[in-house]
Parts: structure tokens; C-alpha cells; sequence
């Protein structure tokens, strides 16, 4: 009788033990947070500054090994590494040697807060184990008005 008490006893304290082991909470809450936020804007609110064109050209060997010679005109100094990066809806993919080359535009029109790329043009010649490259990207600039 004093070996099914204690076998029922560690039974008990087994079965209570196991009970607490697994526990699982739910909370479920909304947001009152607007789920989208309109801000109307038209031409009328944008200044138009000007149009600016950079360009680079490059050369490119065996199809992947590519090599600046000049972004707009000019030689390049290779550990000056300047890179704008556009946001938002675009339509033209614009690569990093473009996006190198737009630093330009940002030094000659400090004031801008719009970059809106509008063409861009590549001229390829091609070499044996490689390609001559130039691309160009005509961008206008904008800024907020007051």
C-alpha cells in the first residue's frame, strides 16, 4: 500500500509538472493610425532651376572589367568616390558611373531638392576583347516653392 501511495504521489507530481509547460498568450489590437497619407502637389508648387547633362565614359574589357576615364568631361580622380542615389518612382535605371557623374549636378544647383532624370543616351563602340562607352543623362532640376 506504501508503494502505490508514493507511485501515485510521484505520478501526481509528474502529470502537474507537464501540465505547466506549454502556455500561449493572444493579444489582438488595431492601429488608429491613418493607413495612407495624400499630399496633393502640382507643377504650380515647383520652382524650375534648369536642365543640366552628365556624362562618363568608360571602357569595357572581356565584357565585365570596366574602367572610368572621365566623368563629364573630366579625369577622374580615383579615390574621390562622390555617388548621388535618386528615390522614388523611376523609369530609367540609372547605374552607379551615372550616379557618380549626377554628384555634378548636385554641386552646380546646391539648392535643389528635386532630380528628375529625363533621357539617357549610350554610345558603344565596340573592340576586340572590349567596348568604348559613353553614357549620358539629361536631368532636370527643381526645387520647392515658398
Amino acid at each position: 500500500m506504501k508503494q502505490i501511495s508514493i507511485i501515485s504521489l510521484f505520478a501526481l507530481m509528474f502529470m502537474s509538472s507537464c501540465a505547466s509547460l506549454y502556455t500561449m498568450k493572444s493579444l489582438k489590437t488595431t492601429s488608429f493610425a491613418p493607413t495612407s497619407v495624400e499630399l496633393r502637389l502640382t507643377l504650380d508648387d515647383f520652382e524650375y532651376i534648369g536642365d543640366d547633362t552628365v556624362s562618363v565614359s568608360y571602357h569595357k574589357y572581356f565584357g565585365f572589367i570596366n574602367f572610368v576615364h572621365r566623368l563629364n568631361g573630366k579625369e577622374i580622380a580615383r579615390r574621390n568616390v562622390n555617388v548621388i542615389q535618386l528615390y522614388g518612382r523611376q523609369n530609367l535605371p540609372i547605374n552607379a558611373k551615372l550616379s557618380r557623374a549626377l554628384f555634378a549636378s548636385h554641386i552646380k544647383y546646391p539648392d535643389a531638392e528635386y532630380i528628375v532624370p529625363v533621357s539617357t543616351m549610350t554610345e558603344t563602340q565596340q573592340m576586340v576583347f572590349g567596348s568604348k562607352n559613353e553614357m549620358s543623362l539629361r536631368v532636370k532640376v527643381y526645387k520647392m516653392r515658398k
